[in-house]
Formats: structure tokens, C-alpha cells, sequence
């Protein structure tokens, strides 16, 4: 699967292949993510258009309120899904990027690693588009990239995205047909993570500060319309494995979070969650 990536000066990457860019400017963004607005190109019939589009795709046909939107379509599948089928024929796009993230899972450790393209060619991710949300379609992964994960999204060349995007040429087909380029990989720190084990491993530091200090980058955001800066774009957190009757002798340092419905950055450029309603918190 694919679920980061980065992408850097999207317009000027897309230049060659776009007549216009709506509502997308030039950035930097190390932590492309699931629900963030993304450049992604589309076709209409005056010629292609990049716009921001949301990463992750509810279809028409849902109805439940929480229903998980979907990043990733397979390949394989894609033409059976009633969630894409429809869209494979007649809603196809791609979406931009310059590397991805994957994590090599050993035993309960988890390390990520990141994919570039060999020839080091911007990377165009085969998608499909709904509305204003987009999702990446992914396939089995190549012989050399199977060691780090299963699954890799699906990458044209820049030759190949018209043809993708033309809806006269059957959508899975050619992705099966099509030249793949070679990827190549390495391992990048865990520093960028600000929590490890409970403890506060690292700052909230952007990009433009990584640069200018010589630091790792954590992916913190950058300055807003309100002038706040080095404030978390998006926390993850995975649940644990202690009993709710062992976790105030078991804990230590840490946090024990339970029935979590909301969080409210009350101190953004701390990153301190001051904030919570309905919940348990030790």
C-alpha cells in the first residue's frame, strides 16, 4: 500500500502535462497524507488541469457516517470493486509526487524507508477520483522492494500519463501493460518521530527549519495565515496492549488514552493537547 508520500514544487514538475493549475502552488510537503488536499492531475476536454484534491475516496453508495474513505485500490481487483469499477472506465487521474514512504515491519518494530525512482524522474501515481477525493491504486510489489513491504503503488512515466488518462484505452489494461520504472529505496531515521515509548523523542521542526539548522525534519506545519508555525500537521497513534485494570501500575512513563473522540491543540507550537472531551486519560 501507500499511505506517504512526498511532493515538491508540483506545478513546476507538471508544467509539460497541465494547461492550468487550480488552487495549487509551488510547496514543499514531506508528509503528503491520507485527508490532506494533494496536487493531482486531471483531463477535460480543452486538456489536463492540476488540482488539490483530498486523499482518501468515500464512494456515492455509502451511506454510513463512518465509513473509512479509502486510500489505496488494487489492481487486481479494480474492475470487480463496485467502489471503483465505475470509476477505472471514466474518473481517472494521477497524482504527483517525488518519493514514497513504506515501513518494514520485524517482529513489533517498524522501520520506515524511502522510495525514489532510479533515475530520479518525478514519480506519477496511477489514480481514480470521485468529486473532490482521489484514491492511489497499488499493485504487487517488484522482486527488490518485497523485502520492505507487500504492496507499491502503481508509477508511470511521464510518457505514459495522456495515455493513462485517456478514456478510450481500457484503464486496467494498460496499467498491466505498461513499462514500470526501477525503483530504488533506503532506510531514513526514526528521529523524525516526536513520541517513542512515552517519552518526547524529539521538537516540532518543518522543513524550512531542518534546512536552515541542519536537523531532522518531524514534518511539523509550517506558518499559517495566523503566523503559527513548528506545529504537528497530523499525530498518529497506534493502540497498545495493556489491560485497562493493569495500566496505572503497568504505564510508567506514557499515556494511557481510552474513548478518544476529539483533540484540541490548545498550545500548537508546543504540541501540547490540553484539550480533550469524552475521554479517559492516566
Amino acid at each position: 500500500m501507500c499511505g506517504r508520500y512526498v511532493v515538491k514544487n508540483p506545478v513546476t514538475k507538471t508544467s509539460s502535462l497541465v494547461k492550468s493549475a487550480i488552487q495549487v502552488e509551488d510547496n514543499e510537503n514531506y508528509n503528503a497524507h491520507p485527508y490532506q488536499k494533494l496536487p493531482v492531475i486531471k483531463k477535460y476536454k480543452n486538456g489536463n488541469t492540476l488540482e488539490a484534491l483530498k486523499w482518501g475516496l468515500v464512494p456515492s453508495w455509502a451511506k454510513e457516517k463512518d465509513f473509512k474513505a479509502l486510500i489505496n485500490a488494487r489492481l487486481e481487483t479494480i474492475d470487480e470493486k463496485v467502489s471503483f469499477k465505475k470509476l477505472i472506465k471514466n474518473n481517472r487521474c494521477v497524482a504527483v509526487a517525488d518519493g514514497f514512504y513504506e515501513w518494514k515491519r520485524e517482529e513489533k518494530e517498524k522501520t520506515p524507508h524511502y522510495f525514489t525512482r532510479e533515475d530520479t524522474n518525478t514519480i506519477y501515481f496511477a489514480g481514480i477520483f470521485e468529486d473532490d477525493q482521489f484514491c492511489l491504486i497499488t499493485e504487487e510489489a517488484k522482486e527488490n522492494i518485497k523485502e520492505i513491504h507487500h504492496r507499491q503503488p502503481v508509477i508511470l512515466n511521464q510518457a505514459d500519463v495522456n495515455r493513462y488518462l485517456n478514456l478510450e484505452l481500457q484503464g486496467s489494461a494498460f496499467l498491466n501493460e505498461r513499462k514500470s520504472p526501477d525503483l530504488i529505496f533506503h532506510e531514513v531515521s526514526k528521529d523524525v518521530n516526536i513520541i517513542n515509548k512515552g517519552e518526547l523523542n524529539n521538537t516540532l521542526v518543518n522543513s524550512k527549519t531542518a534546512l536552515e539548522y541542519k536537523i531532522p525534519s518531524n514534518f511539523a506545519e509550517e506558518a499559517n495565515s495566523w503566523g503559527m508555525g513548528e506545529y504537528m500537521r497530523s499525530p498518529f497513534m497506534e493502540a497498545g496492549d495493556i489491560d485497562k485494570n493493569d495500566c496505572l501500575e503497568k504505564l510508567g512513563t506514557g499515556i494511557f488514552i481510552s474513548n478518544i473522540h476529539y483533540l484540541n491543540w490548545s498550545d500548537s507550537l508546543g504540541g501540547r493537547i490540553t484539550g480533550l472531551t469524552r475521554y479517559a486519560c492516566y
